[in-house]
Protein backbone atom coordinates (compact mmCIF):
# COMPACT_ATOMS: atom_id res chain seq x y z
CA UNK A 1 0.00 0.00 0.00
CA UNK A 2 3.36 2.27 -0.13
CA UNK A 3 3.01 5.71 -1.99
CA UNK A 4 5.46 6.66 -4.66
CA UNK A 5 6.28 9.94 -3.03
CA UNK A 6 7.96 11.65 -6.60
CA UNK A 7 4.73 10.81 -8.71
CA UNK A 8 2.17 12.10 -5.51
CA UNK A 9 4.52 15.47 -5.97
CA UNK A 10 4.11 15.96 -9.56
CA UNK A 11 0.72 15.35 -9.14
CA UNK A 12 0.48 17.94 -6.82
CA UNK A 13 2.12 20.16 -8.93
CA UNK A 14 -0.17 19.99 -11.78
CA UNK A 15 -2.93 20.50 -8.99
CA UNK A 16 -1.81 23.65 -8.11
CA UNK A 17 -0.91 24.71 -11.68
CA UNK A 18 -4.67 23.89 -12.89
CA UNK A 19 -5.91 25.58 -9.38
CA UNK A 20 -4.40 28.90 -10.44
CA UNK A 21 -5.66 28.39 -13.87
CA UNK A 22 -9.28 28.08 -12.74
CA UNK A 23 -8.46 30.63 -10.26
CA UNK A 24 -7.77 33.53 -12.57
CA UNK A 25 -10.30 32.41 -15.57
CA UNK A 26 -12.85 32.45 -12.53
CA UNK A 27 -11.53 36.20 -11.10
CA UNK A 28 -11.09 34.17 -7.38
CA UNK A 29 -8.34 36.40 -5.48
CA UNK A 30 -5.89 34.60 -3.12
CA UNK A 31 -7.23 33.64 0.42
CA UNK A 32 -3.56 34.19 2.07
CA UNK A 33 -4.29 30.88 4.38
CA UNK A 34 -1.17 31.43 6.63
CA UNK A 35 -2.83 34.46 7.76
CA UNK A 36 -6.22 32.91 8.09
CA UNK A 37 -4.78 30.29 10.12
CA UNK A 38 -2.93 32.67 12.47
CA UNK A 39 -5.84 34.05 12.89
CA UNK A 40 -8.16 31.20 13.74
CA UNK A 41 -5.17 29.82 16.21
CA UNK A 42 -5.33 33.93 18.22
CA UNK A 43 -9.25 33.37 18.68
CA UNK A 44 -9.86 30.23 20.34
CA UNK A 45 -13.11 31.05 21.04
CA UNK A 46 -14.14 31.13 17.13
CA UNK A 47 -13.32 26.91 17.12
CA UNK A 48 -15.06 26.57 20.57
CA UNK A 49 -18.32 28.17 18.87
CA UNK A 50 -17.62 26.05 15.60
CA UNK A 51 -17.88 23.12 17.93
CA UNK A 52 -20.74 24.02 19.71
CA UNK A 53 -22.37 24.35 16.64
CA UNK A 54 -21.73 21.06 15.59
CA UNK A 55 -23.11 19.65 18.97
CA UNK A 56 -19.64 19.44 21.18
CA UNK A 57 -20.19 19.65 24.46
CA UNK A 58 -18.02 21.43 27.00
CA UNK A 59 -15.67 18.80 27.61
CA UNK A 60 -15.13 17.53 23.38
CA UNK A 61 -14.03 21.50 23.25
CA UNK A 62 -10.45 20.55 24.12
CA UNK A 63 -10.33 17.87 21.97
CA UNK A 64 -11.65 19.50 19.15
CA UNK A 65 -9.46 22.50 19.27
CA UNK A 66 -6.41 20.20 20.00
CA UNK A 67 -7.33 17.98 16.88
CA UNK A 68 -7.81 20.78 14.42
CA UNK A 69 -4.74 23.01 15.53
CA UNK A 70 -2.51 18.96 15.32
CA UNK A 71 -4.63 18.86 11.75
CA UNK A 72 -3.40 22.34 10.76
CA UNK A 73 -0.34 21.91 11.46
CA UNK A 74 0.50 18.78 9.21
CA UNK A 75 -1.57 20.41 6.03
CA UNK A 76 0.74 22.17 3.87
CA UNK A 77 -0.34 25.53 2.80
CA UNK A 78 1.63 26.01 -0.10
CA UNK A 79 -1.44 27.15 -2.53
CA UNK A 80 -2.82 30.82 -2.15
CA UNK A 81 -6.22 29.59 -3.09
CA UNK A 82 -6.72 26.88 -0.79
CA UNK A 83 -8.65 27.36 2.02
CA UNK A 84 -7.60 26.06 5.62
CA UNK A 85 -10.45 24.68 6.98
CA UNK A 86 -11.71 23.01 3.59
CA UNK A 87 -8.19 20.93 3.80
CA UNK A 88 -8.50 20.16 6.99
CA UNK A 89 -12.30 18.83 5.97
CA UNK A 90 -10.71 16.70 2.78
CA UNK A 91 -8.05 15.46 4.73
CA UNK A 92 -9.88 14.07 7.54
CA UNK A 93 -12.26 12.54 5.62
CA UNK A 94 -9.64 11.13 3.11
CA UNK A 95 -7.43 9.63 5.92
CA UNK A 96 -10.80 7.66 7.16
CA UNK A 97 -10.68 6.51 3.54
CA UNK A 98 -7.42 5.32 3.28
CA UNK A 99 -7.04 3.68 6.62
CA UNK A 100 -10.58 1.77 6.19
CA UNK A 101 -9.01 0.87 2.57
CA UNK A 102 -5.94 -0.45 3.97
CA UNK A 103 -7.43 -2.58 6.57
CA UNK A 104 -9.23 -4.03 4.13
CA UNK A 105 -6.54 -4.77 1.61
CA UNK A 106 -8.12 -2.38 -1.01
CA UNK A 107 -5.36 -0.75 -3.31
CA UNK A 108 -4.97 3.54 -3.69
CA UNK A 109 -2.59 3.19 -6.02
CA UNK A 110 -0.92 6.71 -5.16
CA UNK A 111 -3.88 7.77 -3.81
CA UNK A 112 -5.36 11.68 -4.25
CA UNK A 113 -3.94 14.97 -3.99
CA UNK A 114 -6.42 17.47 -2.82
CA UNK A 115 -7.42 21.28 -2.60
CA UNK A 116 -10.21 24.02 -3.54
CA UNK A 117 -11.68 24.32 -6.21
CA UNK A 118 -11.07 27.77 -7.17
CA UNK A 119 -15.14 28.80 -8.48
CA UNK A 120 -18.85 29.97 -6.99
CA UNK A 121 -20.85 26.92 -8.67
CA UNK A 122 -20.86 23.46 -6.35
CA UNK A 123 -18.36 21.40 -7.76
CA UNK A 124 -16.80 18.24 -6.49
CA UNK A 125 -14.79 16.26 -9.23
CA UNK A 126 -11.89 13.39 -9.42
CA UNK A 127 -9.10 14.01 -11.95
CA UNK A 128 -6.45 11.35 -13.12
CA UNK A 129 -3.47 12.67 -13.37
CA UNK A 130 -1.70 11.21 -16.53
CA UNK A 131 2.21 8.91 -15.57
CA UNK A 132 1.54 9.37 -11.90
CA UNK A 133 -1.04 6.75 -10.70
CA UNK A 134 -2.46 9.49 -8.43
CA UNK A 135 -5.48 11.65 -8.83
CA UNK A 136 -6.37 15.39 -8.02
CA UNK A 137 -9.63 15.62 -5.28
CA UNK A 138 -11.18 19.19 -5.91
CA UNK A 139 -14.25 20.71 -3.85
CA UNK A 140 -15.26 24.51 -4.03
CA UNK A 141 -16.12 26.58 -0.96
CA UNK A 142 -19.73 26.22 -2.06
CA UNK A 143 -20.05 22.74 -1.74
CA UNK A 144 -18.62 22.44 1.40
CA UNK A 145 -21.07 25.20 2.73
CA UNK A 146 -24.30 22.98 0.84
CA UNK A 147 -23.03 20.08 2.76
CA UNK A 148 -23.22 21.97 5.95
CA UNK A 149 -26.61 23.77 5.21
CA UNK A 150 -28.74 20.54 4.07
CA UNK A 151 -27.52 18.73 7.39
CA UNK A 152 -28.36 21.64 9.69
CA UNK A 153 -31.56 22.24 8.25
CA UNK A 154 -32.42 18.46 8.18
CA UNK A 155 -31.02 18.01 11.99
CA UNK A 156 -33.39 20.57 12.64
CA UNK A 157 -36.94 19.11 10.42
CA UNK A 158 -36.69 15.46 12.50
CA UNK A 159 -38.86 14.92 15.06
CA UNK A 160 -37.04 14.45 18.64
CA UNK A 161 -38.62 12.56 21.61
CA UNK A 162 -37.92 11.76 25.36
CA UNK A 163 -37.54 7.38 25.59
CA UNK A 164 -36.37 6.36 29.04
CA UNK A 165 -33.68 7.93 29.58
CA UNK A 166 -32.40 9.26 26.12
CA UNK A 167 -33.65 10.93 23.87
CA UNK A 168 -34.79 9.61 19.99
CA UNK A 169 -35.26 10.75 16.87
CA UNK A 170 -38.11 9.77 14.76
CA UNK A 171 -37.55 10.03 10.91
CA UNK A 172 -40.90 8.95 10.20
CA UNK A 173 -42.28 10.98 7.31
CA UNK A 174 -45.93 11.24 9.10
CA UNK A 175 -44.36 12.62 11.62
CA UNK A 176 -42.29 15.06 10.01
CA UNK A 177 -45.47 16.20 7.98
CA UNK A 178 -46.56 17.20 11.38
CA UNK A 179 -43.94 18.99 12.56
CA UNK A 180 -43.42 21.17 9.14
CA UNK A 181 -47.37 21.94 9.63
CA UNK A 182 -46.74 23.27 13.23
CA UNK A 183 -42.96 24.87 12.19
CA UNK A 184 -44.00 26.28 9.48
CA UNK A 185 -40.25 28.43 9.42
CA UNK A 186 -38.76 25.52 9.07
CA UNK A 187 -39.59 25.64 5.57
CA UNK A 188 -38.33 28.90 4.98
CA UNK A 189 -35.25 27.61 5.70
CA UNK A 190 -34.77 25.06 3.00
CA UNK A 191 -36.49 27.76 0.68
CA UNK A 192 -33.56 30.22 1.86
CA UNK A 193 -30.94 27.20 0.51
CA UNK A 194 -32.82 26.39 -2.60
CA UNK A 195 -33.13 29.98 -3.19
CA UNK A 196 -29.54 30.78 -2.83
CA UNK A 197 -27.97 27.80 -4.12
CA UNK A 198 -30.63 26.99 -6.94
CA UNK A 199 -30.05 30.90 -8.34
CA UNK A 200 -26.08 30.38 -7.92
CA UNK A 201 -26.19 33.56 -5.08
CA UNK A 202 -22.70 33.65 -3.62
CA UNK A 203 -21.81 34.19 -1.28
CA UNK A 204 -25.57 32.85 0.11
CA UNK A 205 -27.67 34.49 2.40
CA UNK A 206 -28.74 31.24 4.08
CA UNK A 207 -29.13 32.21 7.61
CA UNK A 208 -28.11 29.01 10.12
CA UNK A 209 -30.57 27.93 12.25
CA UNK A 210 -29.50 27.33 16.16
CA UNK A 211 -29.54 23.82 16.81
CA UNK A 212 -30.16 22.22 20.18
CA UNK A 213 -27.88 19.59 21.80
CA UNK A 214 -29.36 17.11 20.15
CA UNK A 215 -29.93 18.28 17.15
CA UNK A 216 -26.64 19.24 16.89
CA UNK A 217 -25.60 15.90 17.31
CA UNK A 218 -27.56 14.55 14.80
CA UNK A 219 -26.31 17.42 12.65
CA UNK A 220 -22.90 15.88 13.07
CA UNK A 221 -23.67 12.25 12.33
CA UNK A 222 -25.49 13.60 9.03
CA UNK A 223 -22.54 15.60 7.84
CA UNK A 224 -20.20 13.28 8.22
CA UNK A 225 -22.20 10.86 6.53
CA UNK A 226 -22.58 13.04 3.62
CA UNK A 227 -18.78 13.97 3.76
CA UNK A 228 -17.70 10.17 3.65
CA UNK A 229 -19.86 9.53 0.88
CA UNK A 230 -19.36 12.04 -1.88
CA UNK A 231 -15.46 12.55 -1.36
CA UNK A 232 -15.78 7.75 -0.72
CA UNK A 233 -17.29 8.30 -4.25
CA UNK A 234 -14.55 10.47 -5.83
CA UNK A 235 -12.23 8.06 -4.10
CA UNK A 236 -14.03 5.04 -5.74
CA UNK A 237 -13.66 6.92 -9.39
CA UNK A 238 -9.78 6.83 -8.50
CA UNK A 239 -9.73 3.42 -7.31
CA UNK A 240 -12.11 2.01 -10.33
CA UNK A 241 -9.33 3.89 -12.56
CA UNK A 242 -12.15 6.39 -14.29
CA UNK A 243 -10.92 9.49 -16.63
CA UNK A 244 -7.92 7.22 -17.71
CA UNK A 245 -7.45 7.04 -21.68
CA UNK A 246 -6.95 4.24 -23.55
CA UNK A 247 -7.59 3.84 -26.95
CA UNK A 248 -7.65 0.36 -26.70
CA UNK A 249 -10.33 -0.25 -24.81
CA UNK A 250 -14.00 0.06 -24.94
CA UNK A 251 -15.20 2.86 -23.61
CA UNK A 252 -17.33 2.48 -20.28
CA UNK A 253 -20.53 3.48 -19.84
CA UNK A 254 -20.91 6.95 -18.02
CA UNK A 255 -23.72 5.51 -15.98
CA UNK A 256 -22.34 2.13 -14.86
CA UNK A 257 -19.10 4.76 -13.92
CA UNK A 258 -21.36 6.79 -11.74
CA UNK A 259 -22.57 3.57 -10.05
CA UNK A 260 -19.63 2.24 -9.33
CA UNK A 261 -18.47 5.48 -7.63
CA UNK A 262 -21.57 5.26 -5.54
CA UNK A 263 -21.36 1.63 -4.40
CA UNK A 264 -17.51 2.53 -3.52
CA UNK A 265 -18.55 5.40 -1.54
CA UNK A 266 -21.31 3.53 0.29
CA UNK A 267 -18.52 0.78 0.56
CA UNK A 268 -16.59 3.20 3.08
CA UNK A 269 -19.63 4.50 4.66
CA UNK A 270 -20.91 0.84 5.89
CA UNK A 271 -17.63 -0.14 6.50
CA UNK A 272 -16.44 3.14 8.42
CA UNK A 273 -19.70 2.81 10.74
CA UNK A 274 -19.25 -1.08 11.49
CA UNK A 275 -15.71 -0.11 12.73
CA UNK A 276 -17.26 2.53 15.33
CA UNK A 277 -18.31 1.99 18.63
CA UNK A 278 -21.77 3.03 18.07
CA UNK A 279 -22.35 3.18 14.30
CA UNK A 280 -23.42 5.77 12.53
CA UNK A 281 -27.13 4.67 11.35
CA UNK A 282 -26.82 7.32 8.30
CA UNK A 283 -23.84 6.30 7.11
CA UNK A 284 -24.59 2.44 7.08
CA UNK A 285 -27.78 2.86 6.07
CA UNK A 286 -27.03 5.28 3.03
CA UNK A 287 -28.90 8.28 4.25
CA UNK A 288 -25.83 10.58 3.81
CA UNK A 289 -25.69 9.38 0.04
CA UNK A 290 -30.23 10.31 0.49
CA UNK A 291 -29.09 13.66 1.69
CA UNK A 292 -26.41 15.03 -0.75
CA UNK A 293 -28.04 13.44 -4.34
CA UNK A 294 -31.09 14.26 -3.29
CA UNK A 295 -30.59 17.71 -2.33
CA UNK A 296 -28.61 18.22 -5.30
CA UNK A 297 -31.24 17.16 -7.94
CA UNK A 298 -33.78 19.49 -5.51
CA UNK A 299 -31.08 22.28 -6.14
CA UNK A 300 -31.37 21.74 -9.89
CA UNK A 301 -35.32 21.54 -9.74
CA UNK A 302 -34.97 24.60 -7.94
CA UNK A 303 -32.61 26.08 -10.91
CA UNK A 304 -35.51 24.93 -13.33
CA UNK A 305 -37.81 26.92 -11.37
CA UNK A 306 -36.29 29.99 -11.38
CA UNK A 307 -34.95 29.60 -15.12
CA UNK A 308 -38.23 28.47 -16.39
CA UNK A 309 -41.04 28.53 -14.18
CA UNK A 310 -41.14 24.39 -14.39
CA UNK A 311 -39.63 21.61 -12.13
CA UNK A 312 -38.45 19.64 -15.18
CA UNK A 313 -34.63 19.81 -14.90
CA UNK A 314 -32.81 18.61 -18.07
CA UNK A 315 -31.86 14.70 -17.83
CA UNK A 316 -27.82 14.32 -17.09
CA UNK A 317 -26.25 12.55 -20.15
CA UNK A 318 -23.92 11.44 -17.78
CA UNK A 319 -25.33 10.77 -14.09
CA UNK A 320 -28.22 7.84 -13.72
CA UNK A 321 -31.25 9.99 -11.99
CA UNK A 322 -31.14 10.09 -8.23
CA UNK A 323 -33.65 7.30 -7.55
CA UNK A 324 -32.15 4.91 -9.28
CA UNK A 325 -28.57 6.25 -7.72
CA UNK A 326 -30.16 5.52 -4.03
CA UNK A 327 -31.85 1.51 -5.49
CA UNK A 328 -28.36 0.70 -6.62
CA UNK A 329 -26.36 1.38 -3.52
CA UNK A 330 -29.49 -0.66 -1.95
CA UNK A 331 -27.16 -3.44 -3.22
CA UNK A 332 -25.09 -3.31 -0.32
CA UNK A 333 -27.47 -4.27 1.94
CA UNK A 334 -26.62 -7.35 1.35
CA UNK A 335 -23.23 -7.31 3.21
CA UNK A 336 -24.99 -5.75 6.35
CA UNK A 337 -25.94 -8.15 9.31
CA UNK A 338 -29.14 -9.46 8.03
CA UNK A 339 -31.25 -8.03 11.32
CA UNK A 340 -30.41 -5.05 10.49
CA UNK A 341 -30.78 -5.20 6.52
CA UNK A 342 -34.82 -4.47 6.36
CA UNK A 343 -33.93 -1.00 8.14
CA UNK A 344 -31.38 0.13 6.22
CA UNK A 345 -34.12 0.15 3.22
CA UNK A 346 -36.76 1.57 5.41
CA UNK A 347 -34.92 4.62 6.60
CA UNK A 348 -33.03 5.52 3.19
CA UNK A 349 -37.09 5.21 1.80
CA UNK A 350 -38.16 7.79 4.86
CA UNK A 351 -35.32 10.35 3.73
CA UNK A 352 -36.78 10.21 -0.09
CA UNK A 353 -39.71 10.81 0.80
CA UNK A 354 -38.74 13.67 3.67
CA UNK A 355 -36.87 15.65 0.45
CA UNK A 356 -40.05 15.07 -1.76
CA UNK A 357 -42.11 16.32 1.20
CA UNK A 358 -39.95 19.36 1.85
CA UNK A 359 -40.17 19.99 -2.58
CA UNK A 360 -44.00 20.28 -2.47
CA UNK A 361 -43.50 22.96 0.03
CA UNK A 362 -40.81 25.21 -1.22
CA UNK A 363 -41.39 24.78 -4.97
CA UNK A 364 -44.47 27.70 -4.33
CA UNK A 365 -41.67 30.15 -2.81
CA UNK A 366 -39.33 29.67 -5.58
CA UNK A 367 -41.92 30.00 -8.18
CA UNK A 368 -42.99 32.96 -6.92
CA UNK A 369 -39.19 34.27 -6.61
CA UNK A 370 -39.57 33.63 -10.63
CA UNK A 371 -42.88 35.32 -11.24
CA UNK A 372 -41.18 38.30 -8.94
CA UNK A 373 -38.15 37.99 -12.08
CA UNK A 374 -35.74 36.38 -10.04
CA UNK A 375 -33.28 34.48 -12.58
CA UNK A 376 -30.46 32.16 -11.58
CA UNK A 377 -26.99 33.75 -12.37
CA UNK A 378 -24.35 32.74 -15.30
CA UNK A 379 -25.25 30.63 -18.37
CA UNK A 380 -27.88 27.94 -18.88
CA UNK A 381 -24.90 25.34 -19.81
CA UNK A 382 -23.61 26.43 -16.47
CA UNK A 383 -26.44 25.63 -14.85
CA UNK A 384 -26.79 22.31 -16.57
CA UNK A 385 -23.04 20.53 -15.52
CA UNK A 386 -22.59 22.96 -12.22
CA UNK A 387 -22.49 19.40 -10.34
CA UNK A 388 -20.23 17.07 -12.35
CA UNK A 389 -20.22 14.59 -9.26
CA UNK A 390 -23.84 14.55 -8.73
Amino acid sequence: MATNDEERRVAEDYRRQRQASEAQKNGVPPIQPERHVQWLLDNPQVLEQAAKAGGATEDELPGFIQEYKDSIATIALASEYDDPHALHIMARVLREIEEICRKNEIPIKNGMVFGVTPTPLLIATQMPVLTTDASILGLSLPFFVFCNAIAKAMAKTLVYFQHENRVAVDNRPDSIRRKLDEEPYIIQIWVDIFRDFGGNVWPINFIEPSLGKEEGTIRTLLLQAVELFSIGHEYGHHVLAHGLVDSTAVEEDAFDQEHGADIFGQTMCMLGAIDKPMYDVYAMSGVGAVLILGSLDLVRRASAVLRTGADIAPPREHHPPFRDRIDYIGRLDAIAPEVIRPELATRRSAFCEILEMIWVEVRPHILKLHHEGMRPTGSTSDLDDRLPLF
